[in-house]
């Protein structure tokens, strides 16, 4: 509160002028890469003109930005959430099977927000939500190597070395290269076994099909931290909000340009 008595008013999430397809992207309307496009196209305006420069840059406070004629404006201070995802939920805004989803479990507590990338049904653990699509988008992506540690219980033979082969060489499925940065196997009970794998990228099913390569049935898989975050103190379907701090690390992470990822082989 104001010394007033009065609440302030929001201030936006801004680093004074930006590139338009930066603004765009933080402002929830598409992907930097999307942006690129729609303002190549024609289809964004700064001020009444039509701008297809992509090296332009905006002030979100002075300027005026419209995309087909409708107004856009930069996202108040940006939100970040984290929740406690549970087993039997979609990362969808709909699912034409009428699954329940992450949107549904959350209610209003995820009005404005987007997931961070996607954990599949039955995945638990660590699942971001935020207001910031360029954020979002840059945490999402490989080149940024942004760390998801699993823990993994699985049924069937666990050979040490075929497990420490996800790093070294990993498995090809599909067409898809999959690996490791990390892997440990930490325990096992006569039907069971507990590994723990450390990702730099999130492909779909990652984890359950390097395990399946391997001869191995998931029988549960938990996200235990994704970046820096974890769920410690955070019931099964509980949230919280992170703090300025927490989204700032965030930023962080992802604030430079990423090096090239090497062609695939």
């Amino acid at each position: 509160m104001s010394p007033t008595g009065r609440r302030p008013p929001p201030t936006l999430d801004s680093d004074g002028p930006m590139r338009l397809q930066k603004f765009l992207s933080r402002a929830g309307v598409a992907s930097r890469r999307e942006a690129e496009r729609m303002i190549l196209a024609g289809r964004i305006k700064v001020n009444r003109r039509i701008v297809k420069e992509l090296g332009t840059k905006v002030d979100p406070v002075k300027d005026r930005v419209t995309v087909d004629g409708r107004g856009v404006k930069l996202q108040l201070l940006a939100r970040v959430r984290i929740f406690h995802k549970t087993r039997g939920l979609i990362c969808t805004r709909k699912d034409p099977d009428g699954r329940e989803t992450v949107y549904d479990a959350l209610g209003s507590a995820a009005d404005g927000l987007s997931t961070v990338g996607r954990l599949d049904y039955n995945t638990e653990g660590v699942l971001l939500l935020t207001n910031d699509g360029d954020l979002a988008y840059r945490l999402a992506r490989p080149e940024y190597r942004i760390a998801r540690v699993y823990r993994v219980r699985v049924r069937g033979p666990v050979n040490e070395e075929r497990i420490q082969s996800l790093v070294n060489e990993g498995v090809i499925d599909d067409g898809e290269i999959l690996k490791a940065a990390e892997v440990r196997v930490d325990g096992a009970t006569v039907s069971h076994v507990w590994i723990t794998l450390t990702l730099r990228e999130g492909k779909n099913r990652h984890v359950r099909r390097m395990c399946e390569a391997l001869g191995l049935t998931v029988a549960r898989l938990i996200r235990v931290r994704f970046a820096n975050l974890d769920t410690k103190g955070l019931r099964p379907g509980k949230w919280r909000d992170l703090k300025p701090g927490e989204i700032r690390e965030l930023r962080n992470l992802v604030k430079d340009t990423p090096p090239k990822l090497k062609p695939k082989v």
